[in-house]
């Protein structure tokens, strides 16, 4: 077992001790365990990953890159909830000019036909 094995090991093991912490706490306060959504849910996926990572790395140490699964999966989500949503936002006050009125609607229209397709 080489260096760079025995550091991404080791920061896998502490991803998944953190897991195992959150969802200790989550416990503790009396929260339901059994639900999948939610940071529970996303705790349960880390600890599934970064157990099949280390089982993994067993056979190539290139398993590890399983792990880097988490913070892509973390940006998709943030992208797709908070950063998406706000470059595509309209704008807020609707203007009152006729014109920009009927190119809005035309807008929409084009908008709802493509979401029907």
């Amino acid at each position: 077992m080489n260096f760079v094995s025995f550091i991404v090991f080791a920061v896998s093991l502490g991803v998944h001790a953190l897991a195992h912490w959150i969802i200790d706490k989550t416990a503790i306060s009396g929260l339901d365990l059994t639900i999948n959504e939610g940071t529970v849910g996303y705790t349960k996926d880390i600890m599934i990953v970064t157990i099949v990572a280390q089982v993994l790395s067993i056979v190539s140490n290139y398993f590890f890159l399983l792990i880097l699964a988490i913070p892509l999966y973390g940006g998709y989500k943030i992208w797709i909830m908070l950063i998406w949503p706000w470059f595509t936002a309209g704008s807020a006050a609707p203007s009152d000019d006729p014109k920009s009125k009927r190119k809005q609607e035309k807008k929409e229209k084009k908008v709802f036909k493509r979401i029907q397709k």
